[in-house]
């Protein structure tokens, strides 16, 4: 079963990037680096736009829940009372923001530091673009 969940995370500033870019960044509500946002599996290509500079893949619900938990906030920078009820709004296509929740989701920097490069591309042993393990690096960045 295909998760209908994905994570992205800015790794790297968008400092010369093109205005396309730029302007994805502020619609995935990704300010500043090593915040992170859940977003719906279909918009693929906004996440094509900021390939170079984010890394993104599938999460499942149980992982959701236990990153919105853990660092999720709501207004007030209040912690997220019930994050199974939240994820069930955010598998029916609703996004962050209309939960009650802040839109971005702040991380620290990996534990251990990044394994690669990140001005290089995943497949090519770096850190960006598109990811199976997202968890394990979002893992590190709890």
């Amino acid at each position: 079963m295909e998760s209908k969940l994905w994570a992205v995370v800015k790794i790297r500033s968008e400092i010369n990037a093109k205005p396309d870019a730029c302007r994805t960044f502020r619609l995935l509500n990704l300010g500043s680096k090593h915040s992170c946002t859940i977003v719906p599996a279909g918009q693929r290509r906004m996440l094509n736009l900021v390939n170079d500079f984010v890394a993104f893949g599938p999460i499942s619900a149980e992982f959701a829940e236990k990153l919105l938990a853990k660092r999720g906030r709501l207004a007030g920078d209040k912690k997220v009372g019930n994050p199974k009820e939240i994820i069930a709004q955010l598998m029916e296509g609703k996004s962050l923001k209309s939960t009650g929740v802040k839109p971005y989701i702040r991380l620290h920097p990996p534990t251990g530091g990044y394994k690669g490069s990140i001005k290089k591309p995943f497949v090519l042993g770096g850190v960006l673009g598109q990811r199976e393990d997202i968890e394990k690096l979002l893992e590190k960045m709890m």
